[in-house]
């Protein structure tokens, strides 16, 4: 939702996302498989799917936990994760779902500010 009228963000169609953002949910994923990460405990219990965000690419967790783990207050819920700028009306909070290989699904959350949320091609 965008942070000052509530809307709905929409993605750019066709577009190529930087490579700064690639790089960052590739660091999520290979974090994964190395191992290199926290977890809610329920992962390993039953096939589904894993949640990331950027402002803590260590920890994933379950579609359950999300609400509870990745939560952010304050200035850290109003800082971008590409710039880190801290905007007190807030980030536009978005995320991106691909199947990892063997069809594990990832979900990686982010927050951006209007400056970031337009170089991502999200119409904010």
């Amino acid at each position: 939702m965008n942070a000052e009228t509530g809307q709905a963000l929409r993605a750019v169609r066709n577009h190529e996302p930087s490579l700064w953002f690639r790089q960052q949910v590739q660091q999520v994923a290979s974090n994964i498989t190395a191992g290199d990460v926290h977890h809610c405990g329920h992962l390993a219990l039953i096939n589904q799917p894993v949640i990331a965000a950027l402002w803590d690419p260590h920890l994933v967790v379950c579609e359950a936990c999300e609400p509870l783990r990745l939560r952010l207050t304050g200035d850290a819920d109003n800082a971008c994760d590409r710039c880190g700028h801290i905007d007190p009306r807030g980030v536009y909070p978005g995320g991106v779902r691909f199947t990892r290989p063997g069809g594990q699904i990832l979900v990686v959350l982010f927050g951006f500010c209007d400056t970031c949320a337009r170089k991502e091609g999200i119409n904010a």
